[in-house]
């Protein structure tokens, strides 16, 4: 008989114990999952309502596909007269990506700097026209990080860089 009772209260036991996991397993999944949503949705809104760092990104994505289109063609970059034709052509980027948010009419949005491919994260690859930016350059290197760059001191940047190019 106390065997009985027993077994009858562990019976009555399991969909308790079914029913609870049931929820412990559903609220451990809406808290990851609302761990791995808030942190993706703020940095969007963050870059969403900042144009200096969506033009970062641009520039950021420019540098990328300038340094995917050189692995894939032999170390080498497009001509800079074709650069953004190539870039479509290849298949990274789209023509609209070539326009900045902060064009201001003159048709150019980016300066490709072309010269030897290498993994030197000092080398200017690309930068967005420094009209588009009062107090800054945004300036995409051959390693695709990018940086807002002051004016005068990104003067100099490219100026010796272009000087270490030509000369033998």
């Amino acid at each position: 008989m106390m065997q009985n009772e027993q077994a009858e209260n562990a019976e009555k036991k399991k969909p308790i114990l079914r029913t609870f996991y049931v929820w412990a397993i559903v609220v451990v999944t809406l808290i990851v999952g609302i761990g791995l949503w808030l942190p993706v949705n703020y940095s969007h809104r963050c870059v969403s309502r900042n144009p200096a760092m969506q033009a970062a990104t641009q520039v950021r994505s420019l540098a990328q596909g300038l340094t995917m289109y050189a692995i894939d063609h032999g170390d080498e970059f497009p001509l800079q007269d074709q650069w953004a034709d190539d870039l479509v052509s290849f298949g990274v980027l789209e023509s609209e990506d070539f326009v900045s948010l902060a064009e201001d009419g003159g048709g150019v949005s980016y300066i490709f700097v072309p010269g030897p491919f290498d993994f030197d994260a000092t080398r200017i690859l690309v930068y967005e026209d420094p009209k588009h930016w009062e107090d800054f350059v945004i300036v995409g290197f051959v390693d695709a990080h990018t940086e807002f760059v002051e004016h005068d001191v990104f003067e100099q940047m490219l100026a010796d860089q272009l000087a270490a190019q030509s000369s033998p």
